[in-house]
């Protein structure tokens, strides 16, 4: 809806303006105003996608990835607690409710082992989901060549 009726009936504004006040629009509808920015970001990356591209199928694709990235890295965090618990790190299932603030001190407590299993853990969610987003893009400038060929 955003990318297909939304921001193509804006492109009348110019492009810049269609895209950023569709994606203005997506960040309210998910209805997270803390998240507000990020999603903001995300709905202009994917409003920049599909108006280079032409094609809402990239839109399509690349909201499902980003859906598909958050979903497996909620799923490894839950995973990572559990082992953590099994550790006897208790204070870890709290860590993903509680603020920043609280998080830190709960980091502080941990020992240097107990540490660097944490933040290997996440550097390696973290560089998975690049690999994957790299991938993504690139798959995606195959297609836009492929197209621009035809």
């Amino acid at each position: 809806m955003f990318r297909g009726v939304i921001q193509r009936g804006l492109e009348r504004l110019g492009a810049v303006k269609s895209i950023l006040i569709t994606a203005f629009l997506f960040g309210l509808i998910h209805f997270d105003f803390q998240k507000l920015f990020g999603t903001f970001l995300l709905g202009a990356l994917i409003g920049f996608l599909v108006y280079r591209s032409n094609s809402i199928f990239v839109g399509i694709f690349a909201h499902f990835t980003n859906n598909s990235i958050a979903v497996v890295a909620l799923f490894l965090s839950m995973k990572m607690s559990e082992y953590m618990k099994k550790m006897g790190m208790t204070n870890m299932s709290e860590m993903n409710t509680s603020g920043v603030g609280d998080a830190l001190s709960e980091l502080q407590k941990l020992s240097g082992i107990q540490l660097a299993i944490v933040i290997v853990f996440y550097l390696m969610v973290f560089i998975i989901t690049a690999v994957i987003l790299v991938f993504s893009f690139m798959l995606l400038l195959r297609i836009r060549q492929r197209m621009s060929k035809k």
